[in-house]
């Protein structure tokens, strides 16, 4: 609950050593920058409400012992990128009413260490994977609320097996 304003420094990427990034709640703009890859030891990372905009760099994809990742209540206005579907170590990803638009990505089903998946509150289109949901091996919450999805709510989800358990 600070009032820091401006962007993230490029300079972000020289601390490799930090393992937890928690600017939340403040008045941050801009994009994120693609050098925050360099905060190679980092576990997680918090920059939820904030005014970030522009796209989710994929450079994010590449902090491999990233646990938790908090994008929240920001304007980005572009798609998920679906790079974070690689990150091994993974296991709370929460992009609540982040502006996102476009599909839900069909990469997301074969995320196994992912046990929280908030994409609630955007502008999410189009139908939920049909098949695939049992890549999901850790997945106990997810929140897919008011977002603008279409068809039928897939059988195959409950493949998820820790879903709701």
């Amino acid at each position: 609950n600070n009032r820091i304003e401006g962007s993230i420094p490029l300079t972000i990427g020289t601390l490799q050593t930090a393992e937890l990034l928690d600017l939340e709640l403040n008045f941050l703009s801009g994009p994120i920058p693609a050098e925050i890859k360099g905060l190679v030891s980092l576990r997680e990372l918090r920059l939820g409400q904030n005014l970030f905009t522009g796209t989710i760099p994929s450079t994010l994809s590449q902090l491999e012992n990233l646990e938790i990742l908090s994008l929240a209540l920001n304007g980005f206005e572009t798609s998920i990128t679906t790079e974070l579907a690689t990150m091994p170590a993974l296991r709370v990803l929460d992009l609540n009413s982040a502006s996102l638009t476009g599909n839900f990505p069909t990469q997301f089903v074969t995320f196994a260490s992912l046990e929280v998946l908030n994409l609630s509150g955007n502008r999410l289109t189009g139908s939920l994977p049909g098949s695939g949901w049992n890549g999901m091996d850790a997945l106990t919450d997810l929140h897919l609320g008011g977002n603008q999805f279409s068809g039928t709510l897939p059988g195959a989800i409950a493949d998820a097996v820790n879903l709701g358990t």
